[in-house]
């Protein structure tokens, strides 16, 4: 099954490849290519888009790309909206999120699956990795957050394979440990 913002996806990896941008897919991509599909419109890339590299890649991918969130100011060690692209060609959306400059951001992207797709390859989160994304993305609450039935989904299709050492030795530092607890505790009942 191809989702229908691949053509999307596919020119955004080649702009982020051919300008050498550590990035990964996180989202429904890399939910569907673990296993646990949740579809919706939108592709999701989390890409080291700074320094002297990031006007280049933004002026590279205004030829296929409409910017429809305004382009944030490149200030340094602020964190960054992420940006709203839609593909020219496809009309598909994009969500461009800007990676932030961390020991666990790194090696996250070092991580990453190698996905071939059509005459391409798209850097697709680790399982682990793509958790903890998800959960990072989570609103703050001292309430618990609902369930996502992809991530339920996603736990359940790689049962007994996570890493869990990885797993732990990150959510505590990422603030993720109890909404992780959560979702474990969900799987097992």
């Amino acid at each position: 099954m191809q989702p229908a913002t691949l053509p999307a996806s596919l020119a955004i990896a080649d702009v982020l490849t051919s300008t050498a941008i550590a990035h990964q897919f996180v989202g429904d991509l890399a939910l569907l290519a673990h296993g646990a599909p949740r579809p919706t419109q939108r592709s999701e890339v989390a890409a080291a888009l700074r320094g002297p590299h990031a006007e280049r890649v933004l002026t590279t991918l205004r030829a296929e790309f409409e910017f429809t969130t305004p382009e944030p100011a490149t200030t340094p060690r602020q964190p960054k909206p992420p940006l709203q692209l839609r593909h020219r060609a496809s009309g598909a959306d994009v969500t461009l999120h800007t990676l932030p400059d961390t020991d666990y951001d790194r090696r996250a992207v070092q991580r990453a699956s190698l996905l071939p797709v059509a005459d391409s390859t798209l850097r697709v989160a680790s399982a682990e990795d793509l958790l903890l994304w998800e959960l990072r993305q989570l609103p703050r609450s001292t309430e618990p957050a609902p369930l996502d039935p992809a991530l339920l989904a996603l736990l359940r299709a790689r049962a007994g394979r996570w890493n869990q050492c990885y797993l732990l030795e990150w959510s505590e530092p990422l603030g993720v440990a109890e909404a992780l607890d959560d979702l474990l505790d969900a799987v097992r009942t």
